[in-house]
């Protein structure tokens, strides 16, 4: 068929129909390597948004809690795991806001975040599969419904992540993270050689870093002040 037939245009949109991509929360979680439980969380969003349209209610407020989880202990909050969903997302704003520093006409936006996010929970707890045992013939809900807590879970993870990001916390109670320090650690890895253990290489500063975080925190102080020596080359 040529593009220009109307049924190559019809097998085109619906080979479309049968995927369906978190674009947002991948886009973010390239920032958060190894957060393994947010990785697994948008995988399963995709299938389920196309397969298993509760279950994507389930997903898609669970995925939204553990960014929030994860924001907050990477900036030194303590977890209340009984928190409702609402309040988390409140928190992790709050916390944001403190180095972010959210500008007069994005607030009316940022509370509104609450709203969608009450809508999700609301959603998930009248639609999802997994929470408070629902009929077991009750009919499942129409994928586009589910695509859209999807999306909107997507956005809000987006911002949440890339927000913390850009804006590293002061809090001395912060989680370190090995990514966090590039410039360090091509350092340490151009004045050290490969670790190497049988077939397996690793490069010495995330060796470091997962060893001896004490250690690897010393240098990194001494990376940042410089040597006596130069500085009496400055004053000369």
């Amino acid at each position: 068929m040529k593009d220009g037939d109307p049924m190559y245009v019809k097998e085109i949109s619906s080979d479309r129909d049968k995927t369906f991509t978190m674009h947002g929360s991948r886009e973010a979680l390239e920032l958060c390597q190894g957060a393994f439980n947010i990785d697994f969380k948008i995988d399963e969003i995709e299938k389920a948004a196309i397969n298993n349209p509760s279950y994507c209610f389930d997903l898609s407020k669970a995925l939204i809690e553990s960014t929030c989880k994860t924001i907050l202990k990477d900036r030194g909050h303590e977890l209340n795991k009984n928190i409702k969903i609402e309040t988390l997302v409140k928190e992790t704003l709050n916390a944001l806001e403190e180095e972010a520093q959210f500008k007069k006409n994005l607030n009316k936006t940022i509370n509104g975040l609450n709203a969608v996010v009450k809508g999700l929970s609301e959603l998930r707890n009248d639609e999802g599969i997994v929470s408070h045992g629902k009929d077991g013939y009750a009919k499942s809900p129409d994928p586009i419904q589910a695509q859209l807590a999807a999306r909107a879970a997507d956005a809000i993870v987006n911002f949440l992540i890339k927000t913390h990001k850009k804006y590293p916390t002061n809090n001395p109670n912060k989680r370190e993270h090995y990514d966090d320090y590039p410039e360090f650690n091509e350092y340490i890895d151009e004045l050290t050689e490969t670790v190497r253990i049988f077939n397996y290489e690793y490069q010495p500063s995330e060796v470091l870093f997962h060893v001896d975080q004490k250690a690897y925190f010393a240098l990194h102080l001494d990376f940042l002040s410089p040597a006596e020596d130069e500085l009496e080359d400055d004053e000369n």
